[in-house]
């Protein structure tokens, strides 16, 4: 597809959620793993353990709309959703979110364009997913 056609295609919400989801567990994933400080507790030997993990709100660095509740129908219904409520902060651009990031915010939850993924690997940001927490 030639660049000017790339240029006037535009994506379903849908679409983007699909695109962009993959890396938003990645995220999501690195978020819970870290042995740093932040919102999640952590075993001693720095790795997630959903055992240990404190009840609290599961906070979310989203852009502003992917707030609505319909998209979290399925999690406010759901058996977490008391104990953990969604807390929603809003990135305003993507240079903004991976510096905030990058200097030690810590959401459980990130959702960066996916143009940025190199930036956000270069950052060393993003980290490989260990599928048996899955």
């Amino acid at each position: 597809m030639d660049p000017e056609r790339m240029m006037r295609a535009q994506m379903s919400r849908r679409g983007f959620v699909a695109l962009t989801g993959g890396l938003s567990l990645s995220a999501f994933l690195a978020g819970c793993g870290g042995g740093g400080s932040g919102g999640s507790s952590s075993s001693s030997a720095g790795v997630f353990d959903a055992a240990t993990e404190a009840a609290g709100p599961v906070e979310i660095f989203e852009w502003a709309g992917y707030e609505a509740k319909e998209m979290w129908a399925d999690y406010l219904a759901g058996p977490y959703a008391k104990e953990s409520p969604l807390k929603f902060t809003f990135l305003s651009n993507d240079q903004q979110a991976l510096a905030k990031v990058a200097a030690g915010y810590n959401p459980d939850i990130i959702h960066p364009c996916v143009a940025y993924t190199k930036d956000w690997q270069a950052a060393d940001l993003i980290q490989p997913w260990d599928t048996s927490l899955l």
